[in-house]
């Protein structure tokens, strides 16, 4: 599967998993579309068919249903440290919808540094 399809499959996947009451496999699956979307962000179409910015249309949706699962997640956690983790997570989530959504404004990266990995 060629890398623009596979986010979109590990997304659909995700979305499916979470109607299903699986949010364990849904969060792995959305943190999957996530990482390969972060990685293809630059060769995303700028717009869609109706002028709209294609990553606010297309990617954001799903980075969001991705932040509802982690603050989920963090909230059920009894668990200060896991907590934390999925609170992490859940910012670095919007602050990527952040930039991207500054970065459609401008019209080109922003060049704020990627994420440091742990």
């Amino acid at each position: 599967t060629d890398p623009q399809s596979r986010w979109q499959l590990l997304a659909q996947k995700g979305q499916l998993e979470k109607k299903q009451g699986h949010i364990e496999q849904a969060l792995k699956d959305y943190g999957e579309a996530f990482e390969d979307a972060e990685t293809l962000r630059k060769d995303f179409p700028k717009t869609d068919d109706q002028g709209m910015p294609w990553f606010s249309s297309k990617v954001e949706p799903i980075y969001l249903e991705r932040l509802e699962l982690l603050v989920d997640r963090a909230e059920a956690s009894e668990q200060k440290s896991q907590q934390r983790d999925f609170l992490n997570e859940a910012i670095f989530t919007l602050e990527s919808i952040n930039r991207s959504a500054l970065e459609d404004f401008l019209g080109h990266s922003c060049g704020v540094p990627e994420r440091r990995k742990s």
